[in-house]
């Protein structure tokens, strides 16, 4: 039998009366749904978000509708067939879509990826049965309240990331739900409960069925948890099989006077020492992979000479391998292959960073500098984070300033230095001579000081 709770709140003082669990669209779906004979109910992460407070990102209606009788109710303008297969049909309501999925069953999963085959049904109860997890097998009509077969809720309040059923069950079925445990216990900073984490740790090899953008998808979300460190840490055997390049890093001591932790556990607390930005936090959980194959001992002391290219070079292999796009991809790998480089401290030389760089990524390096310098816990580390410190206002103090670190900045052009009888790269050459004049100070970025400066010189072309 269901178990039907009132509508109660989970872990804060959530109001749950219709309106404020659902929005107007999935209310009036379920609405139209129950009108014309059918069950429906919001299902899985919406209900769990709204529990725990959160605005979902969507709202996924089950019903016993089969999805041709969906489209009947909602029409052929309001509904798109997007995924008939496995009984998904998108609502549209005041533009807005929302996936309707007809109740159902699945066959064996022979790949461990998707199932052979799917049943629709007409209960609830078996719809539920099949879902990954306790916190996510929740639903909620808004004459029920919370219908909850596992435990979900009880979950839910304490906190707690629990296959429906057995784990090696629901692990074999879908490999990659062996991540997203990993990847709920991150972002919703859950613990994952002792038989379902034995289970993920113990199959992890499994998630080497599963494609290469659907684990790049949990592992950004993970990366992006509160959580992170925790994760990282207490689930090393699934993430090593996600990047093995971390694995000669897990249980690496460092040696150093400057290190407190072993590499991986660096690097763990390094993911979570940056902001949450994706670019930042694939930069940290990369860019010490390379350390322990530069590893080298003087005077007792571990050192590590040159691991940032090979950081750099392995971090790239990795994220072509998860077929990380281009552009995080490259940035990701510039960052790590410049993380080692200390902030200069005279003015030329930061405005030559900022140009080799650009604005935004030199601020990326100073994230990626405080959060290095954060994870290694000792004293003399924290004593550096003044110089970072530093770095960042002097910085931040010349993009203020609007001085002048690239050739875009100047206050003249190429058209102009071709007026003055410059041709070709000359104009290029005599471009960038101007600009490191103004950047060492020599110069004022001042049209007509340029423009003075250039004609002198052209005239010496000249003469």
């Amino acid at each position: 039998m269901n178990k039907r709770f009132p509508p109660v709140p989970v872990g804060g003082t959530v109001p749950l009366s219709p309106e404020e669990m659902l929005d107007d669209g999935a209310r009036e779906i379920i609405a139209r749904l129950n009108a014309g004979g059918y069950e429906a109910y919001a299902v899985g992460g919406c209900v769990r978000d709204r529990l725990l407070g959160k605005i979902p990102d969507d709202y996924d209606v089950a019903t016993s509708a089969t999805p041709e009788q969906t489209r009947e109710i909602f029409s052929e303008r309001y509904s798109l067939p997007t995924g008939l297969k496995h009984g998904t049909v998108t609502v549209l309501v005041r533009g807005k879509g929302y996936e309707v999925t007809s109740f159902r069953t699945e066959g064996e999963y022979e790949d461990g990826r998707r199932p052979s085959s799917v049943f629709f049904v007409r209960d609830l109860k078996e719809d539920l049965r099949r879902r990954d997890f306790t916190v996510n097998a929740l639903a909620y009509h808004p004459n029920e309240g919370i219908i909850d077969l596992y435990e979900g809720l009880s979950d839910l309040k304490n906190g707690i990331v629990r296959a429906v059923g057995e784990p090696e069950r629901r692990f074999s079925e879908d490999a990659l739900r062996i991540l997203r445990a990993v990847r709920f216990s991150s972002v919703l900073r859950f613990r994952v409960e002792e038989k379902t984490a034995s289970a993920a740790i113990r199959m992890a090899e499994r998630l080497d069925l599963v494609s290469a953008e659907r684990k790049s998808v949990e592992l950004k979300k993970l990366l992006l948890g509160e959580g992170a460190r925790s994760a990282l840490l207490d689930f090393a055997g699934v993430i090593v099989r996600v990047v093995p390049e971390l694995a000669p890093c897990v249980g690496f001591e460092q040696n150093s006077r400057w290190h407190r932790y072993d590499v991986y556990e660096h690097i763990a607390r390094s993911v979570e020492a940056c902001p949450k930005d994706t670019v930042l936090r694939l930069t940290m959980l990369l860019h010490d992979v390379g350390k322990p194959s530069r590893y080298s001992e003087k005077d007792g002391q571990g050192h590590f000479y040159g691991h940032e290219a090979v950081s750099a070079r392995l971090a790239k292999n990795a994220l072509e391998r998860l077929k990380i796009d281009n552009k995080t991809k490259n940035t990701v790998v510039k960052l790590i292959s410049l993380h080692g480089r200390p902030f200069p401290v005279k003015e030329y030389k930061l405005k030559k960073l900022l140009a080799e760089t650009g604005r935004e990524d030199a601020l990326r390096l100073l994230d990626v500098a405080f959060a290095d310098n954060a994870a290694q816990g000792t004293e003399p580390a924290a004593r550096e984070r003044e110089k970072i410190d530093g770095a960042k206002e002097r910085i931040l103090g010349l993009l203020r300033s609007g001085e002048p670190y690239e050739i875009s900045m100047l206050k003249v052009s190429g058209e102009d230095l071709s007026v003055l009888g410059f041709r070709g790269k000359e104009i290029g050459e005599e471009l960038c001579r101007l600009l490191d004049a103004c950047m060492r100070g020599e110069l004022k970025n001042e049209r007509e000081t340029l423009l003075a400066r250039a004609a002198e010189r052209g005239g010496e072309r000249r003469s």
